[in-house]
């Protein structure tokens, strides 16, 4: 018979911001990093990527995670559904990973639905 034990979130209910971070999403040419999946047929459509996460506007701004994952939408109203892993690839968290959620990548709000070693408690202390 399978048990389960509930254990209580270190952190929970905190706004995280990590500041400075840009999402790169290249739809074409030699350094893709979007594909679509499954295209349009009335519903909507599946797109699967690996943006790069990197730590500056500029093009040639350090890369520091990826954001590997999907987004999707319905054709409705044409509100992307995102939901990927944010691994980082460098600096003090690298080696970390978070797994995110949501509709909005124009602020990149989204819900952090897991991860692993991402030391959430001190990030949550720097944006005090």
């Amino acid at each position: 018979m399978a048990t389960f034990q509930i254990t209580p979130a270190l952190v929970e209910r905190n706004e995280l911001k990590f500041s400075g971070l840009y999402l790169y999403h290249t739809t074409s040419g030699p350094n893709c990093n979007q594909e679509s999946l499954v295209s349009k047929n009335g519903l909507g459509s599946l797109v699967g990527n690996n943006w790069e996460v990197r730590d500056g506007p500029d093009p040639n701004a350090k890369v520091i995670a990826r954001a590997q994952g999907m987004h999707m939408n319905t054709g409705v109203n044409q509100i992307w559904q995102n939901f990927f892993c944010r691994a980082f690839e460098d600096g003090r968290f690298k080696g970390s990973t978070f797994q995110v959620m949501g509709l909005d990548v124009i602020r990149g709000e989204w819900a952090i639905v897991g991860g692993n070693r991402c030391h959430l408690q001190e990030v949550s202390q720097e944006n005090d």
